[in-house]
């Protein structure tokens, strides 16, 4: 697993703060992190996420995209309404 995908969690290994590359990924093949991230329910929870994300049609990129696209245009049906009741009131 790629250190920058890495998620904080209970498991703990024991190396000194000021330690190389080397010595950390002998400290985690030592401890077995990652059969006991595998055994973890966070492993399952970002497995089941990812399961979700692939069985879209659409890339989540795209899906944020709508989403923004979606909000934009509703708010500016609200500012319309809002202006046109500003309107029928200033117009009595």
């Amino acid at each position: 697993m790629p250190i920058r995908k890495l998620h904080l969690t209970t498991m703990k290994m024991n190396f000194p703060w000021t330690s190389s590359t080397r010595v950390v990924r002998k400290a985690w093949t030592e401890e077995k992190v990652d059969d006991q991230w595998k055994a973890s329910k966070w492993c399952a929870r970002v497995n089941a996420r990812n399961i979700v994300r692939k069985q879209y049609n659409f890339s989540f990129d795209k899906l944020v995209l709508l989403l923004f696209l979606h909000l934009m245009i509703r708010s500016m049906v609200m500012m319309r309404c809002d202006i046109a009741i500003a309107e029928s009131v200033l117009s009595f």
